[in-house]
């Protein structure tokens, strides 16, 4: 294995952290119970991707070889509980402007992070470093669809396209 490949998961464990502690900022700070429960899914998220991250540097540090994570999985109930029910379509009409622009700001989060670890893969000299990169890159991708939904939602605007919520593969 080789050291760029560590600093794609060092990279992917920073982002991750970072990513949480602004979701739950979001989270507490959010009047909205429709967006409070969107950023608290998106901070759960991150803490799973952060432990399989770790999980992946543990090891490489002990000279063990692992494969790149797996897109998660799509499960139907999640986002579906959040977005699709009536009563939360009403609530999330009544938004404030300071849920609807945390959720632009985490939008850009995303979108930036998933561009970082596209960079990543189109950069990496060997395949396991690509494989992985472009798997951060998916996570990242997916909250971005996750979040630009819950925009939609609130907005009346954009394209429901019936995203589901995901977990993270029981591999890791």
């Amino acid at each position: 294995m080789s050291k760029e490949l560590l600093e794609v998961v060092e990279a992917g464990i920073e982002l991750e952290k970072k990513g949480l502690i602004t979701y739950l900022d979001f989270a507490h700070n959010c009047k909205n119970l429709v967006g409070k429960n969107v950023f608290i899914q998106l901070a759960k998220d991150e803490y799973q991707h952060m432990r399989i991250l770790e999980g992946l540097r543990g090891k490489y540090l002990e000279g063990v070889a692992f494969e790149a994570p797996e897109l998660p999985r799509i499960i139907d109930a999640k986002l579906e509980e959040i977005l699709v029910k009536p009563e939360h379509k009403e609530q999330s009409l009544k938004a404030d402007l300071s849920d609807l622009d945390a959720l632009k700001m985490a939008l850009s989060f995303e979108k930036r992070a998933s561009d970082m670890f596209t960079q990543l893969a189109e950069a990496a000299d060997d395949e396991e470093t690509r494989q992985l990169a472009r798997s951060l890159a998916k996570w990242e991708a997916t909250h971005y669809d996750l979040i630009q939904a819950e925009i939609d939602s609130i907005t009346n605007t954009g394209f429901f396209m019936g995203l589901k919520g995901f977990e993270m593969s029981e591999r890791y």
